[in-house]
């Protein structure tokens, strides 16, 4: 009788694991569609933003939480080796970062807003240490021109300062004239930054939403 007794309590056990489990497993996955949600919403309201300067927030396949404006190197320029952004990179930026920042800090939007990173890259010419460098400072160029002269003081400001990440990627990514087979790449289009925006992920959103009802009492 206690070998059964035991029996079933073991049993049970392993049911309550595998029921706490299940729960997890749809609890995650319920955050991840939140997230993900959330990143649909963002898109579609900067790409309505943005749609008079063609350009797009495009789902970045290796990172779900993220998409990427491609900023094209027919409006923002860069010459071998440099990292100057000349008179009609300059125009571009003003025309496209309000925008941008506009969407992000709805009030139905910032919530949900991780990051927002300034990534540059270069092309395949010089070592890879040289490029990193390079890429640096492409990226850090856009991100002081954008802080210093594009979005005034204000709350928009605020809050790309709080979600603002410059880095550079190198020679990364490098973009080709045939995508498929890699060959013979586009140095000028490789010659490049790239704004990448990142949502919350499900238990930072949870945090959050803990943090506010918190304040609330």
């Amino acid at each position: 009788m206690a070998l059964n007794l035991e029996s079933s309590m073991t049993d049970l056990m392993t049911s309550l694991a595998v029921v706490f489990i299940l729960l997890m497993l749809a609890l995650a996955q319920n955050q991840g569609q939140g997230s993900q949600t959330a990143l649909k919403e963002i898109q579609q309201k900067i790409d309505a933003s943005l749609a008079i300067e063609s350009l797009r927030c495009e789902t970045d396949e290796k990172d779900p939480l993220s998409c990427i404006i491609r900023l094209p190197d027919d409006k923002l320029r860069f010459l071998v080796n440099k990292a100057d952004i000349d008179p009609r990179g300059q125009v571009f930026i003003k025309r496209v970062f309000p925008k941008v920042m506009h969407v992000l800090s709805e009030p139905a939007v910032s919530p949900d807003v991780e990051s927002l990173y300034i990534q540059g890259f270069t092309d395949s010419d010089g070592n890879d240490e040289h490029n990193l460098e390079l890429s640096q400072q492409r990226a850090f160029a856009v991100g002081r021109f954008v802080v210093s002269y594009v979005i005034p003081p204000s709350q928009e400001r605020n809050d790309l300062l709080k979600w603002l990440y410059v880095n550079g990627r190198g020679e990364q990514e490098r973009v080709y004239f045939d995508p498929k087979t890699k060959q013979h790449e586009n140095k000028q289009a490789s010659r490049r930054v790239e704004v990448r925006i990142r949502v919350k992920s499900g238990e930072q959103r949870n945090q959050v939403e803990s943090t506010f009802k918190e304040g609330q009492t």
